[in-house]
């Protein structure tokens, strides 16, 4: 689909079968998800590129990575801990821990990062919860690390009357986050989750086409 006719690769794994809801799998992004402890989804992701490495055609140094829900929480992650083998990263309704988001704003390497939540999102909170960061303060996280100076308000990078997306030109690699009003937790501009209320609407951001405009800027 988008990918190919982009001439990317897309490789979509399954994650780890949820215990707590039938039929459903998610991913682990530091021991606070689906599988917890025992699942390693960051030794997956290494196995991953060992495999489009050993099997595919591909430059090594064009990977990116982007994640809905759990995966946007270990797409977080990955960037984190990755910053040298990704060249951008892409979330859609997730977050990172508290714990987690301190380790990683401690941690070194800009990533060119680009996210996409619902104000009204119910199941990942756009202001957070007691246990995971909100969007605007993994936004100003990665802002941060990418070196934009803390008084950087950005500029507005798309607008309707559904969406708001602000970008950030840092100067070590960009920032973009789109605010959504009055939708469900989806992969926005498309369908997931199962969500009736995810059919798209006149004026949502389409995240698929924007993630890869922006990876084909880089």
């Amino acid at each position: 689909g988008a990918a190919a006719d982009r001439g990317y690769y897309a490789l979509l794994p399954v994650g780890t079968r949820s215990e707590a809801a039938a039929g459903s799998y998610g991913w682990n992004s530091d021991g606070i998800l689906c599988g917890g402890p025992r699942v390693d989804d960051f030794a997956f992701f290494e196995a991953l590129l060992e495999f489009a490495e050993a099997e595919l055609c591909v430059d090594l140094d064009r990977v990116h990575v982007a994640g809905f829900s759990t995966g946007a929480f270990l797409t977080y992650g990955i960037a984190c801990r990755y910053p040298h083998r990704i060249a951008a990263a892409a979330t859609d309704a997730g977050g990172l821990s508290r714990a987690y988001a301190k380790t990683c704003a401690d941690s070194v390497g800009a990533v060119p990062v680009q996210a996409f939540h619902s104000r009204a999102d119910p199941t990942v909170p756009y202001n957070g919860t007691a246990l995971w960061a909100g969007q605007d303060e993994m936004d100003a996280l990665w802002r941060r690390k990418n070196g934009c100076a803390p008084e950087d308000e950005g500029r507005v990078s798309f607008a309707s009357d559904t969406t708001t997306c602000t970008r950030w030109d840092c100067a070590d690699a960009p920032v973009e986050s789109c605010a959504l009003r009055d939708i469900d937790h989806c992969w926005y501009g498309g369908r997931s989750g199962g969500f009736a209320s995810c059919a798209p609407r006149a004026g949502d951001v389409d995240a698929t086409a924007r993630m890869f405009a922006f990876w084909d800027e880089l």
